[in-house]
């Protein structure tokens, strides 16, 4: 008997949010391993019924009765939703329920910095990062290391970041929001704090040293792989790609004008005759950090896609790490990827049935 696979998102009105196209993916490379899929809400959840009102694929999506599923991916969209008492209250039903689901929420960037940061095999990849909890502590780390990147806590897409140069008596800005970037250039400290203040508003903030990055035809690159768990329970590498900024670019995300290129030809690259051995130290610190991460959640944590940086040097720096990876456009990797999410819901299934 296959899986019945549900993929738990939110309501808008009498539709459901979240990416269609992504779902109907899953639904169709289930179908070809045996396994069917669902797509429910959080309050059509009850634990006092054995049925649920859900949408399957069906020349369409169209609302049905349906078994409870075997297990659910969450694939809520945002990180406001996630904290609605609907979705809370749904997680907290499941368990109850004895339904294994997985991907509890998104991560928080400055808790994972701290999370690597505390194991001496992880810190090793962590820029230096500093909370930002009173915008005058920026000034003397700008002091020490001349280029700084505020990120925000919970940004995605590489929106709402800053680069911050410090040339001299100057200071340059360069702050990215839905592709665009606005330049400025500011003298003092105080016009500075003031400006950051302003466009930073009330959201929390970690500030990072900034890393001379390797460059690929001439434009700084990192490398952003996909593990997910699969039969075995544990990470592996799906797959992994380049991301590479656009020429006046302060990141190497797609939406804000970045590209993608094969992997291990870019590294080709910038590190001729070395590039299987740097996508080893790759492979090896990506396994390393996830792991780390995975440890450091409470709930179960079932994919990521993982951000990373190299230097000019060839040494390796950690990002980010993603908790509901948005969709690879390699072709091999998002076969793999939508294959291995059933391997996982067989892992869940197997292993309880046998406690």
């Amino acid at each position: 008997m296959g899986v019945l696979l549900g993929i738990l998102t939110v309501k808008r009105g009498d539709e459901f949010r979240g990416n269609r196209r992504n779902f109907y993916d899953i639904t169709k490379i289930g179908r070809l391993l045996g396994h069917e899929v669902i797509v429910l809400a959080p309050e059509s959840l009850s634990i006092h019924s054995q049925t649920i009102q859900a949408w399957k694929w069906n020349h369409g999506w169209k609302l049905v009765t349906s078994r409870l599923p075997d297990v659910v991916y969450n694939r809520i969209p945002d990180r406001k939703a996630e904290q609605t008492t609907a979705v809370k209250e749904a997680k907290k039903r499941l368990k109850r329920m004895g339904i294994p689901y997985y991907n509890p929420g998104f991560f928080n960037k400055r808790s994972l910095y701290e999370l690597l940061s505390r194991r001496a095999d992880t810190s090793i990849f962590v820029p230096r990062t500093l909370p930002v909890s009173d915008l005058r502590d920026l000034l003397p780390f700008l002091a020490e290391v001349k280029s700084v990147y505020l990120k925000p806590i919970h940004g995605k897409a590489g929106d709402g970041i800053f680069r911050i140069d410090h040339q001299g008596e100057m200071y340059h800005i360069v702050f990215q929001k839905k592709g665009y970037r606005l330049t400025h250039r500011l003298k003092q400290e105080a016009s500075l704090l003031k400006f950051l203040h302003k466009k930073m508003g009330r959201n929390d903030y970690v500030a990072q040293e900034g890393i001379d990055l390797s460059r690929v035809q001439g434009r700084m690159f990192d490398l952003r792989l996909l593990l997910q768990k699969g039969r075995e329970g544990h990470f592996e590498i799906t797959g992994f790609g380049c991301r590479v900024a656009a020429p006046d670019g302060i990141t190497t995300h797609v939406p804000n004008g970045g590209m993608i290129l094969p992997a291990v030809e870019s590294l080709a690259q910038v590190f001729p005759g070395q590039e299987e051995q740097v996508m080893n130290r790759v492979t090896e610190m990506a396994m390393r950090c996830a792991e780390t991460i995975d440890e450091g959640e409470e709930e179960l944590v079932g994919e990521m896609s993982m951000d990373i940086g190299v230097d000019r040097e060839s040494r390796l720096w950690f990002f980010e790490a993603n908790a509901k990876p948005m969709k690879f456009d390699e072709p091999h990797i998002r076969e793999r990827s939508l294959k291995q999410i059933f391997y996982f819901c067989e892992h869940l299934l197997s292993k309880a049935s046998r406690i």
